[in-house]
């Protein structure tokens, strides 16, 4: 496969780089957002105070859609792989414009899921703080 990347300019190769990464970033959210998600099984809910039960329900929904654009985002970027690898072997049947706005279409998306994962995380953490708080657990 790298062989026939190598033919690709440098624009494109970064573009394969750049996706290949972005992938490997969805992989890990996978792993993430399930972690949470066993996190917060019933069982720790309740230990979560009555006041901070809706702010964590909020950031489970949250979780939802961020599972669902990440769904949506991977299927572009498996389209975006394949176009590139197409272009490698000059079958492809895309401008090149059209491969630059996808790309930039994917780095916009990806920024900002990666973005809003982040500023969920923030808020489950404190919510792991406060089961840890309110349970009375020792860590370390």
């Amino acid at each position: 496969m790298m062989e026939k990347l190598s033919k690709l300019s440098a624009k494109y190769l970064t573009y394969y780089v750049h996706a290949r990464r972005w992938k490997s970033e969805l992989d890990f959210f996978t792993i993430e957002v399930g972690f949470y998600m066993h996190v917060f099984s019933e069982e720790l809910i309740k230990w979560i105070k009555s006041d901070q039960l809706e702010t964590l329900k909020q950031q489970l929904i949250k979780l939802t859609e961020l599972i669902n654009e990440k769904h949506k985002i991977s299927e572009l970027l498996e389209n975006q792989l394949q176009d590139l690898e197409l272009m490698a072997e000059n079958m492809l049947l895309k401008s090149e414009e059209e491969i630059a706005k996808e790309q930039v279409n994917l780095e916009y998306l990806m920024n900002d899921l990666v973005h809003e994962f982040r500023e969920t995380k923030k808020i489950l953490f404190k919510s792991i703080e406060y089961i840890i708080a309110g349970a009375n657990l020792k860590v370390g």
